[in-house]
């Protein structure tokens, strides 16, 4: 008798709409489809038309789009938080975003429905997903993917367990009890940053410290794009907050591409000295103030350390430390879309300044 076939496990894959989140959800869905699994990715139509070339070459991976729902004040065509980091607007616009998210609640669960997949695996601010798989007829395991590492979810669920879920930015200068290390903490001013984007409320919806929490302590297991090698302890304390398994899934990384043709960063980068070359890069997302970008370039000034600064569209370069870049031939500013990956993969390199995005660090 002829051995019956394996049934292709099918999985529903649902980033939030942020490039720095949908790209490592992209990989895993990648390595999943290598496996063997049917990954259905599901994302806004602009989201999706940007992704549709990195998975050219992965044909376990097929592309829905859910339209988003319209919110007053919010744009058309503002799809993801990539178009609502210029001017001072953008605090609103990311309100508007969530907002605009959240009511893809009610088009998500007839969806899931629809497609009736073995598994949805979600993101750290959609925490109504684990709500809505679970009430369906046939209930489907929700599992929320960190696109990041553990260590920082680990520290502000803490907080959260031990103040109620009502943390002062005193509260986050010191670790939580039983935190995998003492030494992580904030200082008082990251503490006050840290409230104003994590527990603030976004028009009237949760924040986004609230949302997470909910995501992790509703869905079937937590993953992280980490390793036990690198957050181990963190992840077993995450563990024990939340009570779910959490598994690291390995660092993912896209491969490295062919380098690109005549680009004026890497031939920049191919007339300085090995290990001389201070590379800066705040995300794509970030717009300096003009207090930190004079404190970034006196210190560059004074240091007189080569450097090549990768600053986003928007942001207001100071003309005399141009003239003086340009007099002194230290360093090269670029305002354009760059192969990062090329960049900090160059031999000229020495050293890395960074926001710490996940993507960027790993």
């Amino acid at each position: 008798m002829a051995k019956e076939k394996q049934r292709e496990l099918r999985v529903v894959m649902f980033p939030w709409l942020a490039y720095g989140h949908i790209t490592p959800f992209v990989e895993l869905g990648k390595n999943l489809a290598r496996h063997g699994l049917k990954i259905i990715f599901v994302s806004t139509p602009l989201n999706i038309k940007r992704i549709k070339p990195q998975v050219l070459d992965a044909p376990g991976i097929d592309l829905m789009e859910l339209a988003l729902p319209s919110v007053e004040g919010l744009p058309k065509g503002v799809e993801s938080t990539a178009y609502c980091v210029k001017g001072a607007d953008a605090p609103l616009l990311l309100s508007l975003l969530l907002v605009a998210m959240d009511l893809l609640e009610k088009p998500s669960e007839s969806l899931l429905q629809q497609l009736s997949p073995d598994f949805v695996i979600f993101d750290v601010l959609q925490y109504w997903v684990p709500r809505v798989a679970c009430k369906l007829p046939n209930p489907i395991p929700a599992i929320l993917f960190v696109p990041m590492g553990v260590t920082g979810f680990s520290f502000l669920e803490g907080e959260l367990d031990i103040t109620s879920g009502n943390p002062t930015p005193e509260d986050l200068t010191v670790s939580p009890p039983g935190f995998s290390s003492p030494n992580i903490h904030f200082a008082l001013f990251e503490g006050r940053r840290a409230m104003e984007l994590l527990y603030r409320k976004h028009a009237g919806a949760l924040s986004v410290a609230e949302r997470s929490s909910i995501c992790m302590r509703e869905s079937w297991a937590v993953t992280s794009n980490t390793c036990l090698e690198l957050e181990g302890a963190y992840a077993e304390y995450l563990h024990r907050l939340v009570k779910r398994p959490v598994y690291p899934v390995g660092l993912l990384m896209r491969n490295l591409p062919p380098p690109p043709k005549d680009d004026i960063c890497l031939q920049w980068l191919d007339r300085q000295p090995v290990a001389s070359v201070v590379v800066l890069s705040f995300g794509s997302e970030y717009i300096l103030t003009n207090q930190q970008f004079s404190a970034i370039a006196m210190g560059l000034q004074e240091s007189n350390a080569s450097f090549l600064w990768i600053l986003p569209a928007g942001n207001d370069l100071h003309q005399d430390f141009l003239d003086q870049i340009g007099e002194k031939e230290k360093g090269l500013v670029v305002t354009k879309c760059v192969p990062q990956l090329h960049i900090l993969n160059h031999p000229s390199i020495a050293a890395f300044l960074t926001h710490c995005g996940w993507n960027s660090m790993t």
